[in-house]
């Protein structure tokens, strides 16, 4: 759970996974039931986890976009 929400601070993509991991993991059970993994508590942090790491990389695209293009491309800086 700390691994999830370190990630998708740092990272972003990495935390989606682990989000996405315990949101939805099911298991199969003998009788032919479909139950979740995860308790209903670990799926919340999973959610938070998720929209966290997915806002997170958003944010440094649109963060390194605007930085490409200000400073590269509108006020003709050279591409090293």
């Amino acid at each position: 759970m700390i691994i999830g929400y370190v990630s998708s601070l740092f990272g972003g993509f990495m935390g989606m996974i682990i989000g996405s991991i315990l949101v939805s993991a099911k298991k199969n059970l003998s009788d032919g039931n479909v139950v979740y993994v995860f308790n209903e508590k670990n799926r919340k942090h999973g959610k938070i986890i998720l929209y966290l790491g997915s806002s997170i990389l958003i944010l440094s695209i649109l963060f390194f976009m605007n930085w490409f293009f200000l400073e590269k491309v509108l006020f003709g800086r050279p591409l090293k």
